[in-house]
């Protein structure tokens, strides 16, 4: 007969049972989520039938099939001379990175579709696979900031469904690339500021002699040899800055983002720890800068004149590009494609993000997220948002004030809005708790309801504008496509010039739709 004060046997069982931790599926879950980019990003990767309708594709095509692979490593640095140097090959006005191109023509060499009607399609691969890699950094961004999981994947969904990304994964542009190296710089700087202080023991020098005056105890500077103080994270994101610097130049602002990381870390120290770690971090912004220039100078090579890799001597040549392109970004000069630009209001990017690049559900609640954000910023909760926000911000300001007002100029902060539009979304439901009014017999937790409706809209909004954008892009093509076939079957004695009438007709058009 058991004692009455011992616990039967299977309630013993039951009180020795771990709970299952299920974490690792929400992980696994943003595989799914990659499944749904991967559709949207691949389906109709041809979709113009080699007709090269878009420009700038068409543009960074005839430079892919022109350029060649090197044969050496002192040809590859050598600007005047190099097969990889568009200048070398008739296109002296290049003011893209180097990077992308040298990784699509090096695929392209692989798979040995290195010519005109093939080398874009391998650009729009790239293009959507570096797209995909965007979705993934979102995620650990959400998770690494917010401590949360759901919150990255929710992030991701969302990315995942913008239309404007999937828009551009369609096309051979170097924008995808730059916006993948600049969100893997972002995490880095987002591990850097949510790094845990340490605790430091102050090295001293020597111990102050008896009947001498003891001034303050002066630090060894042999620590700056041997503290690590983070210092791969600052390295990782000077290589990466160098990275997305050499796919598009005018992605400088992502620099700005490693000092203030290192600020928010520095906020968390203490005063002990302050005097220490102001030296180290100091040096690692130095290494970060060191290792971005090292970086830009082998990926982007053709802004230096070489011959070899120590010849960093700017090119004139290059300079004198990118200043023709800011002339024209500004509207200083009147040029045929820049005159849709003309009398835009201040509200047009930001009217064209929410209606079509994120549609009305997920842009209205990222312009909501953005503006909470600022909010509680000004109330002192900055340090886990000023990156993200500050991004945010700085793209969306300068675009919209910006002469050119293209919707690929904002591409760089469609990521950051699908990680507010979740946050604001958690927030929500965070701020929810507790908060419950009592209504007749039920008790009805209004914040909570409102988070989860906010959450139901916005997926199924987006994921409709998603599928709808689609299609519908797919059907007009089909017109266009039907309607060019045409013009070369029955006017055949007049089909390249009427060709080049059309073309330049439909991209014009093309142009103010913004596509």
């Amino acid at each position: 007969m058991n004692n009455v004060n011992e616990p039967p046997v299977n309630i013993r069982n039951k009180k020795s049972l771990k709970p299952i931790k299920l974490n690792w599926l929400w992980d696994l879950s943003i595989i799914l989520i990659l499944l749904v980019g991967a559709y949207f990003r691949f389906t109709g990767i041809n979709w113009d039938n080699n007709y090269h309708l878009h420009p700038d594709e068409r543009f960074l095509t005839m430079v892919e099939s022109a350029i060649s692979p090197v044969e050496s490593l002192g040809q590859y640095f050598d600007t005047a001379n190099s097969s990889l140097n568009p200048n070398n090959r008739g296109y002296t006005f290049y003011v893209y990175g180097t990077l992308p191109i040298f990784i699509v023509r090096y695929i392209g060499e692989l798979t040995g579709n290195i010519g005109y009607d093939s080398i874009h399609l391998v650009g729009r691969y790239v293009s959507g696979a570096f797209d995909l890699g965007t979705i993934i950094l979102v995620f650990l961004i959400g998770k690494k900031l917010y401590k949360n999981s759901k919150l990255g994947l929710l992030a991701a969904l969302f990315s995942a469904m913008a239309v404007l990304q999937i828009q551009i994964s369609h096309y051979f542009t170097v924008d995808n690339v730059a916006n993948f190296f600049a969100y893997a710089a972002i995490y880095a700087a987002v591990c850097i500021m949510m790094a845990e202080p340490r605790e430091v023991k102050i090295p001293i020098e020597e111990e102050p002699i008896q009947d001498q005056p003891t001034d303050r105890p002066s630090i060894d500077w042999k620590h700056y040899f041997v503290e690590g103080a983070n210092i791969g994270k600052y390295a990782l994101f000077g290589i990466l800055f160098g990275m997305a610097l050499a796919s598009k130049v005018s992605i400088y602002a992502l620099a700005f983002l490693l000092p203030v990381a290192a600020a928010v870390y520095f906020s968390k120290l203490s005063k002990e720890s302050r005097n220490f770690e102001a030296g180290l971090i100091l040096r690692n912004l130095a290494i970060a800068g060191v290792l971005a220039l090292i970086t830009f100078r082998i990926f982007q090579p053709y802004a230096f004149m070489g011959p070899g890799f120590f010849g960093v001597k700017i090119n004139q040549g290059w300079i004198a590009s990118l200043k023709e392109l800011s002339i024209i970004s500004k509207g200083d000069v009147d040029v045929p494609y820049a005159l849709q630009w003309a009398r835009r209001p201040i509200t047009f990017a930001v009217d064209n993000l929410v209606q079509w690049g994120l549609g009305l559900s997920l842009g209205l609640l990222g312009l909501f997220g953005f503006l909470w954000m600022g909010w509680r910023l000004i109330k002192g909760d900055w340090q886990k948002h000023i990156v993200i926000w500050g991004w945010t911000a700085f793209i969306l300001v300068t675009q919209s004030i910006n002469w050119v007002r293209s919707m690929r100029y904002l591409l760089p902060l469609y990521p950051a809005l699908c990680l507010i539009s979740a946050w604001a979304i958690f927030k929500l439901w965070e701020n929810g708790a507790g908060a419950v009014r009592k209504i007749t017999l039920f008790h009805i937790n209004w914040r909570r309801v409102l988070a989860v409706t906010a959450a139901v809209i916005t997926l199924g909004g987006t994921a409709i504008w998603a599928s709808q954008a689609q299609s519908k892009c797919q059907s007009r093509l089909k017109t266009v496509l039907r309607s060019n076939s045409y013009w070369h079957t029955k006017t055949q004695p007049l089909s390249t010039l009427l060709s080049h009438i059309f073309m330049d007709l439909l991209q014009k058009k093309m142009a103010m739709l913004q596509v």
